[in-house]
């Protein structure tokens, strides 16, 4: 049967217009943003909330150490970028989900137009393949990109939801390196390889800097909905929408179908 999608108010947008890429390698959050996140656009005013001094605690391992490098936290979303950087030039960092049957211009821009897998890279390069992983202890839900630097630093951005009003918000960061190993012909990581760590660090809480609600309630009997309240947050990383309804016609609202939707308009009326 076909899907009743009934479409209702409004749609969320992400605020965020174009900073340029720094000289250098060091990718930061808005550049992972605007580069890597289907074209975002960031607001010029986001970096003012980007924090570059961390209080953090370095990690180290055999492989690689971790540290902290920016951060933004507006109390709903926060981002951090932390740097793998390797403990000798004969490693050659990948992140979690990188194999080394994978194509080497995956591991980001200054690879674009490379031919061959990572382990091509690295035999050609003598360079051994070490496997990371960072992430926030108790957080669901997150979200990693990373790319590797020219000069072997394997940079993440990790992303994710925290709901959260204090000032500062203490975080524990997981970190894990693995070296492979060949088995049946298959370079793969052991579970008796992984070396686990942690990485302390504080973010602070920038917060929401507008609010604006409507409680004027709006029927859209076709539906069988009725809106009673919609209520925007925003911060220079975004804009949060919390919308409540009442079901008013319940054969109505079954005949959607879960396909009830809502979108957001921009002020020239367009999605």
């Amino acid at each position: 049967r076909t899907k009743k999608v009934c479409l209702l108010a409004a749609a969320i947008c992400v605020l965020l217009s174009g900073v340029a890429l720094a000289a250098t390698n060091a990718w930061g959050v808005l550049d992972f943003l605007r580069e890597r996140a289907n074209g975002t656009a960031v607001l010029p005013q986001a970096s003012e909330i980007v924090q570059t001094n961390v209080p953090q605690v370095a990690e180290t391992t055999d492989f690689a150490s971790f540290s902290v490098r920016e951060a933004a936290f507006d109390g709903h979303n926060f981002y951090i970028i932390v740097d793998a950087k390797p403990t000798s030039d004969e490693y050659l960092l990948m992140g979690p989900d990188a194999n080394p049957s994978d194509p080497a211009e995956n591991m980001g821009p200054l690879f674009d137009g490379k031919t061959g897998t990572i382990a091509d890279y690295a035999e050609a390069n003598g360079k051994e393949m070490i496997q990371t992983n960072v992430g926030v202890d108790g957080v669901n839900g997150q979200g990693a990109d990373f790319l590797l630097q020219q000069d072997g630093t394997l940079t993440y951005m990790i992303s994710g939801s925290l709901f959260d009003d204090s000032d500062k918000k203490d975080l524990e960061l997981r970190c894990a390196v693995a070296t492979f190993a060949n088995q049946d012909g298959r370079e793969v990581v052991l579970q008796e390889n992984i070396k686990r760590s942690s990485l302390n660090v504080t973010l602070e809480n920038t917060g929401i800097r507008g609010l604006v609600s409507s409680i004027a309630p709006a029927e859209y009997a076709s539906c069988g909905v009725r809106i009673d309240s919609i209520t925007l947050k925003a911060s220079e990383l975004a804009v949060y929408a919390k919308i409540s309804y009442t079901v008013i016609a319940e054969a109505k609202f079954a005949a959607t179908d879960t396909g009830l939707q809502f979108e957001f308009l921009d002020s020239d009326g367009n999605r």
